[in-house]
């Protein structure tokens, strides 16, 4: 996911990505792709639709 408020305005300010499979195949790169993961991290509104907090990395 990346954050950016005026390219992604209808997902919350987020773009999405997804890699499928060991060879990390790209999957979707349209609005309608934006949109199924959108539902799913609709959500999670309150956490500004990440399900997850991020590592801290040393």
């Amino acid at each position: 996911m990346i954050k950016n408020s005026s390219r992604y305005k209808t997902n919350g300010g987020w773009g999405y990505a997804r890699w499928v499979g060991a060879s990390q195949e790209p999957y979707g790169n349209d609005e309608a792709f934006n949109q199924e993961c959108f539902s799913c991290h609709n959500k999670v509104k309150s956490k500004d639709y990440v399900f997850t907090n991020p590592a801290k990395t040393p």
